[in-house]
């Protein structure tokens, strides 16, 4: 596929053209500039985009759902449907945040949301899952209600274990991030 956008205000990291055009080529950005610098190849689909701003998709690196989504209620299919909304208001891929509530809710929330990762159909791409919690402060937990805070000593190895074959990912066992865990389970908050 071979488009050309041609006529709108195009933001870039070093400039904003007034009245641009940007060639792309099998979903790759080949070119940007003036409307009026670069000549647009006879075989591009030309879309107008006069009155338009041409920026770069946002990434949403904390998000527990909208538009009536939430990650930690729903069901994965519906996960489809943010996807779908999200890129409506310019976002391109997401971090999808659960919240920890009973450990065996947590573990089979991440079997439910990793599956979804299978999928292809996504307009914002699902980058991954971030777990707000359960390996939290008990005296700085914020809103998270304290009965879910885990010691990470306890679970971490069966979250990696889950995550790791549910991707097909080998853990090593000198994984050291385990001698950082153990560590921190020691240091007190002062």
């Amino acid at each position: 596929m071979k488009l050309a956008l041609s006529g709108g205000k195009i933001i870039t990291p070093f400039e904003i053209i007034q009245e641009g055009v940007i060639l792309i080529e099998k979903s790759i950005i080949k070119s940007a500039g003036k409307l009026d610098e670069i000549s647009i190849p006879k075989d591009f689909e030309i879309i107008d985009v006069k009155g338009k701003i041409v920026c770069p998709g946002f990434i949403d690196i904390h998000c527990h759902g909208g538009n009536g989504i939430s990650f930690n209620e729903d069901l994965p299919e519906k996960f489809l449907n943010y996807s779908q909304w999200v890129s409506s208001i310019g976002v391109t891929s997401f971090l999808m945040t659960i919240v920890p509530t009973t450990f065996e809710e947590t573990i089979k929330k991440l079997k439910d949301i990793i599956k979804i990762f299978k999928f292809s159909n996504y307009i914002a791409e699902p980058l991954g899952i971030h777990l707000e919690g359960p390996f939290l402060n008990p005296k700085e937990h914020g809103a998270i209600d304290s009965e879910w805070i885990r010691n990470p000593g306890q679970t971490i190895l069966p979250l990696t274990s889950i995550i790791s074959k549910s991707l097909g990912i080998e853990i090593s066992s000198n994984f050291p991030a385990l001698l950082i865990i153990d560590f921190s389970i020691k240091i007190t908050p002062s």
